[in-house]
């Protein structure tokens, strides 16, 4: 299978288009401009590719891209959740400053300036494609866009299989409909294109087309056959409540991986089409993901967002052709923030300053002949703690429910074998030691206990509960606000990438020097009034049930 065919750094059109970007001089006319293709596959961790070390891995093609082009190894997600890792890519803000904190948020004009906008307006044909419900119309990510089709386009077009049974004849995979929607859409284009795509594999449950797995259907995974009847289903497995997440691990694992080598089969799809175009040697290609997957790591399954660790917010970071060189491996720590600065530069516009984010260009770094020092320092923060259930959150909540305009569905506290739950007005209490799935409200024969945890809940603030983290080329540190206080734990992620053991008290200087840096961009986060914007919309109870289809609510 070919991939964009690619000349030199010396190329007239790359070279052209680079210096623009770099200098920030005027548009070049369209016969010199590049395309630029940006690809973003939900949930994948960067260490599942072949191009990031993994052995097993079955991805022939994003390989491809690899090795024609730049690596990076340090990327992170500002934030894994999708709504509001996507909302970051486009605007190169973090949640805070773009305002769609929550998964299901809506980006409002307030939020930033998108990459589709400035490009269209820059005289871009911009085209995007989601399969995931909460990266929509629906949450304003459609801005900039001349073409946008989402899941409920998706649907309207295309037989699409629906999660948790055998796939039916005519039916298509998400993927599969998603690459044909945009290949129909890059058929009857011409001139300078934007093409983003969202693919939303390998998103649980795992359930990869049957060429992609070996033996049993994933449909037949005796996992997700009681998955279906446990309550609550999806925090108890999140979690291990019932210890049998870990004996499942293994052959989870597989199904994903099957599922990253069924994206990769429709990247190689799309790839085939873009070197069959005349342009082919001015389409730059990004590829990323919006957030990594937990698969057993700190006792977290399957999913993404409650905590603030690597196995989630370490994605792929991939720039290739229009001139990018080949085969160069960059090991400075980058953000999704970069993203969108980068990609502007490199087509010649530039980032305007009136969207200035915290996102940094980084098309020097691409063509550098000697590597920057890896001195910048990298922040990101856990999503919302949306499951109670969760053992290793004190704190936590949603603030966005089926009524929408910003109220809060849930919030909840832990203290010792107890935990205090307020949804929507009304107060339970559990006992997570003989009920972890926290099935029976026992707040009447614990008066005592509910009455001092729900009180304590009135001082919860949402956006204070959050993880937040800072890292260097070494070290990371990651705050966990608790009941009694902020907890601080350090890691040496080149001796320890797993982050198994904290090191703070052997590097108490590192402890020092990150520690002031993350209290100050924490504060700016809980001041800053665009996170705590609350905009109602009427789309709120479609969203909820996008959330509740993708094992968010329940």
């Amino acid at each position: 299978m070919r991939g964009v065919p690619r000349r030199a750094l010396g190329a007239p059109e790359a070279v052209l288009a680079i210096l623009i970007g770099l200098c920030g001089c005027a548009p070049a006319p369209d016969e010199t401009r590049i395309n630029v293709v940006l690809l973003t596959v939900d949930t994948l961790r960067a260490d599942r590719l072949g191009a990031y070390g993994h052995d097993g891995a079955r991805t022939h093609h994003i390989d491809s891209l690899a090795r024609d082009g730049v690596v990076f190894e340090q990327a992170s997600t500002p934030v894994p959740r999708t709504t509001a890792a996507v909302a970051s890519l486009f605007t190169a803000r973090h949640p805070h400053e773009h305002g769609a904190v929550e998964v299901g948020e809506r980006l409002s004009a307030e939020g930033g300036t998108t990459l589709a906008e400035v490009l269209r307006d820059a005289g871009w044909r911009t085209g995007g494609f989601s399969s995931n419900g909460v990266a929509s119309a629906l949450q304003g990510l459609d801005r900039g866009f001349d073409t946008f089709v989402g899941i409920r386009e998706l649907r309207r077009r295309h037989a699409i299989r629906q999660n948790w049974r055998p796939a039916r004849a005519g039916e298509k995979e998400r993927a599969e409909a998603v690459t044909d929607e945009a290949l129909r859409w890059l058929d009857a284009v011409d001139g300078p294109f934007f093409l983003w795509m969202l693919h939303l594999e390998p998103h649980f449950p795992y359930e990869p087309p049957p060429r992609f797995i070996d033996g049993a259907r994933a449909q037949d995974f005796w996992l997700y056959q009681e998955a279906r009847t446990w309550r609550p289903r999806l925090g108890t497995l999140y979690f291990n409540l019932n210890g049998r997440s870990a004996a499942a691990l293994p052959r989870a694992a597989e199904l994903y991986d099957g599922e990253v080598a069924a994206v990769d089969a429709q990247v190689g799809r799309l790839m085939e089409a873009l070197s069959a175009r005349d342009d082919a040697t001015r389409t730059l290609v990004v590829l990323t993901s919006d957030h990594g997957e937990s698969l057993g790591e700190h006792g977290y399954f399957f999913e993404h967002g409650a905590f603030a660790y690597q196995a989630t917010l370490h994605v792929p970071l991939i720039f290739s052709g229009a001139g990018i060189p080949a085969g160069r491996r960059l090991d400075q720590p980058v953000s999704l923030l970069d993203v969108a600065p980068t990609v502007a530069s490199l087509a010649g516009v530039g980032w305007p300053a009136s969207s200035a984010g915290s996102g940094e260009d980084l098309s020097r770094l691409l063509f550098a002949a000697a590597a920057a020092p890896p001195s910048r320092l990298v922040f990101a923060e856990s999503g919302s703690a949306l499951r109670p259930q969760n053992p290793s959150r004190v704190l936590g909540g949603r603030r966005s429910g089926r009524a929408g305009g910003g109220r809060e569905a849930f919030r909840y506290v832990r203290r010792g074998r107890f935990v205090a739950v307020r949804r929507e007005g009304r107060l339970a209490l559990y006992d997570a030691e003989r009920d972890p799935g926290l099935q029976r409200d026992v707040a009447a024969e614990h008066r005592g206990e509910a009455e001092a945890l729900g009180a304590r809940l009135a001082d919860v603030d949402l956006l204070a509960t959050r993880w937040r983290s800072v890292r260097d080329a070494r070290f990371k540190l990651i705050s966990i606000p608790e009941v009694t206080g902020t907890r601080h734990v350090l890691f040496d992620l080149l001796e320890d990438p797993g982050e198994t053991r904290d090191v703070a008290a052997e590097h108490p200087e590192v402890l020092a020097r990150l520690r002031g840096p993350l209290d100050a961009w924490t504060q700016a986060a809980l001041s800053d009034p665009r996170g705590r914007r609350a905009e109602g919309s009427a789309a709120a109870a479609e969203t909820e049930e996008r959330l509740r289809a993708l094992g968010y609510v329940e």
